[in-house]
């Protein structure tokens, strides 16, 4: 770094910047890139980062561990921490993986690192990771993720898709005559990116804003972008969503303003699933009455709203928040039946998006060729004796129910699967209890 100006540019989740640095070399400011359309407001806060005194420097490992290794195990939580150096380091981590791998075979190996970790694509500490234990003959990982763990696996099974592309903003501002964000808040969640950003969606909802077309925000919370594109606001109650939308699609039933012509021609399995809506099963009728009761919204704004999206061309953008609880695979599956009774899915400016509240989704990141990183799909090298297993999966979520119940049965997608006997954690970046739900 230069020390009396500034360095380079480098890249974050926030976006590209460079450091300005004072006479001392201490970074004063990070200075956005010229070309970022609306500069991150956390990047005064990452200019602390480097200084905090929270950051572990140096290689750090359990004093008895250093001394006697794995039969130090009963001391862990009360030990105290010695700092060693990198070769030391290293040798530690080779010496147990090979006695892990030697006497255990790969399905004792647990290997995981999750997202946001690091945004390059050759230094990726996940990529990195998997292709370390690859190598070695095999690991467990982790399927599916925190983020989608809901909606991923239940698009796949609607749409073959479990991120469906979303349409252009420029089909939006030119077609859309009604914008519905459901359950995201996209001014806040796309000032982060997988990699990095220069912003591309803000320039699009400024220009939503002064298109004339009507936006309408469903969230049991005020979100900041309703207040910025002053939306109208429905507040349904928290985890109520489906109640919503299953009130729509019986209004436009009871109306006969579903778009049957795209429900015959385009949709699988539409006919049993109005059988529900109308009760004939479970002898529920999911009426607008019904919803008012669960949800909280009147009757009467239930039944104008379905109209008012039915005679309007309208994009839903659905976000993740209503898939992280509960049942959460219900809402975004009736958010793709609302779109089918809509008929506007593959019409220009209409249907259902996922992709709109993260990685500036519906506008142009680059349009240069984007670099390949370091892959993560190779062949062992080394042999392992205990077991052929190679890599074993198991859901993101119950890695701690794992580690608890080696040799218990659990079913992910329809499947038994047995919990296999974890000896060693190999977590290159983040914190999986930073994130895993019930800690």
């Amino acid at each position: 770094m230069k020390t009396n100006n500034s360095s380079g540019y480098t890249a974050s989740h926030w976006g590209i910047f460079k450091p300005v640095l004072n006479k001392d070399g201490r970074i004063e400011k990070l200075e956005a890139y010229k070309k970022d359309h609306r500069p991150s407001p956390n990047l005064n806060k990452i200019t602390e980062l480097p200084y905090c005194d929270k950051r572990i420097r140096y290689p750090m490992v359990r004093e008895s561990y250093f001394r006697e290794g794995p039969a130090s195990r009963e001391k862990r939580g009360s030990d105290r921490w010695v700092c060693v150096s990198w070769n030391d380091a290293l040798s530690l981590v080779a010496k147990e993986m090979r006695r892990i791998y030697d006497h255990y075979g790969p399905s004792a190996m647990f290997g995981r690192s999750y997202g946001w970790m690091s945004c390059g694509e050759v230094n990726s500490a996940v990529t990195l990771n998997r292709r370390l234990l690859r190598l070695c003959g095999g690991f467990v990982e982790c399927v599916n993720s925190y983020s989608t763990a809901a909606i991923a696996p239940v698009l796949s099974c609607v749409f073959g898709d479990s991120d469906p592309r979303c349409s252009d903003w420029d089909d939006i501002l030119n077609n859309s005559r009604r914008v519905v964000l459901w359950g995201c808040d996209p001014l806040i969640t796309n000032d982060v990116d997988w990699s990095t950003t220069l912003h591309n969606s803000y320039p699009k909802f400024e220009a939503l804003k002064a298109s004339g077309i009507k936006t309408i925000v469903v969230n049991p919370l005020r979100t900041q972008t309703g207040a910025y594109l002053e939306s109208e606001w429905i507040a349904p109650f928290p985890g109520t969503d489906c109640a919503l939308m299953l009130a729509m699609i019986h209004t436009l039933h009871q109306s006969g303003r579903l778009d049957t012509d795209f429900i015959e021609r385009c949709t699988e399995g539409f006919k049993p699933f109005m059988a529900y809506v109308l009760g004939e099963k479970d002898g529920v009728v999911k009426s607008a009455e019904w919803a008012e009761a669960k949800c909280g919204v009147s009757a009467q704004r239930i039944r104008e709203l379905a109209h008012e999206l039915r005679d309007n061309r309208t994009m839903i953008m659905m976000g993740w928040g209503p898939q992280r609880a509960q049942f959460g695979e219900q809402p975004p599956r009736m958010a793709a039946a609302l779109a089918c009774a809509l008929g506007h899915i593959g019409l220009p400016g209409g249907g259902f998006g996922t992709h709109y509240h993260y990685c500036s989704g519906g506008s142009l990141s680059g349009i240069g060729p984007s670099v390949r990183g370091i892959g993560s799909n190779v062949k062992p090298v080394l042999p392992y004796k205990h077991d052929g297993a190679g890599t074993l999966v198991i859901p993101v979520a119950r890695f701690a129910e794992c580690f608890l119940n080696p040799g218990e049965s659990f079913y992910y997608m329809d499947k038994k699967r047995t919990y296999p006997e974890i000896r060693m954690v190999m977590w290159a970046g983040g914190n999986p209890f930073s994130h895993q739900p019930q800690t």
